[in-house]
């Protein structure tokens, strides 16, 4: 902090910066709380959608291997 600063705006970016980051975080546990009780595919991209697309299909390998 120095004369030319605005305390005030870097301490309202600062406490935005944290409300997303603990958003995010809270988003990433919910998903991985979904996977564990529903499987590897109850949570993808809609990428993973198109034609072509092998994630759907390599997450009933294992290992993404056929066994």
């Amino acid at each position: 902090i120095d004369l030319f600063c605005d305390g005030y705006a870097l301490e309202k970016a600062r406490k935005r910066r944290d409300d997303l980051i603990k958003t995010e975080t809270t988003i990433q546990k919910t998903i991985i709380s979904l996977k564990k009780r529903y499987g590897k595919n109850a949570v993808i991209k809609g990428a993973d959608l198109q034609d072509g697309a092998t994630t759907i299909e390599r997450n009933k390998q294992i290992g993404g291997h056929r066994s």
